[in-house]
């Protein structure tokens, strides 16, 4: 699989590591705007083919797949041309800055056999998936409220990441999404609802004690992404 990174800031450098580690699969081209950062990234990773001008690779036959790792703003055009052109994604979160553009990717996606995924690196945590399945087999009983956190721990937004513009929303487009799909995730991805505070009544023990617990479904459509579909090398 040949890869090229758009994008070259630092969670790209994950991403390239995350590639050449993968049998088969190789980096073609990395684009940023910026030619520097484009190139520095290129040297550290021996990637050939440097360009400002992402566009270019949607054309380019030697790209089968694209790691999108630029300004949220941006995650919806680039995602669908790429994936017109026949050239499989990955996408970092947030998806896009709106649900609108969410669904125009899903529909990108659905005209052609390209896949699109959506870089919820939590999902693949081996912790997360123990906790998946714990709840899956009822053991856990039936799970009624969650609670969730992200930080960054000795580090703070800067950039494109504090332009509203660019980043299309503040901490909980950055971090809480990560609370937010993980748990979806380990509920088994329901359907997400729109509704009020619904009270609900729980008897714990024989000896007739009652626990009230709260359960919010005032959550709207926040992340949206597909499963990976296997592509061809």
């Amino acid at each position: 699989m040949r890869v090229a990174l758009i994008g070259s800031g630092w969670i790209q450098d994950f991403h390239a590591r995350g590639v050449l580690a993968y049998p088969g699969a190789e980096l073609v081209a990395v684009a940023n705007h910026r030619e520097e950062s484009a190139r520095t990234l290129a040297e550290r990773y021996a990637i050939p083919n440097v360009t400002t001008d992402w566009r270019a690779l949607t054309e380019d036959e030697a790209v089968q797949a694209v790691v999108i790792a630029t300004p949220n703003a941006l995650h919806a055009e680039q995602s669908i041309a790429f994936l017109d052109a026949g050239t499989h994604v990955l996408v970092e979160k947030p998806m896009a800055v709106s649900v609108a553009e969410c669904d125009a990717m899903i529909d990108a996606s659905h005209r052609g056999a390209a896949s699109l995924m959506v870089a919820h690196c939590w999902r693949f945590h081996p912790d997360v998936i123990a906790m998946r399945d714990r709840i899956a087999s009822g053991v856990l009983g039936e799970i009624v409220k969650t609670r969730g956190y992200g930080v960054h721990a000795g580090w703070g937004p800067k950039g494109w990441f504090v332009d509203p513009a660019l980043a299309g929303g503040g901490a909980l487009v950055d971090m809480g999404v990560h609370a937010i799909d993980t748990a979806r995730f380990v509920l088994g991805d329901p359907t997400p609802e729109r509704g009020g505070k619904r009270k609900r009544h729980y008897r714990l023990t024989a000896k007739g004690s009652t626990a009230i617990a709260h359960a919010h479904s005032d959550l709207a459509r926040m992340t949206r992404g597909l499963e990976p579909k296997l592509g061809s090398s």
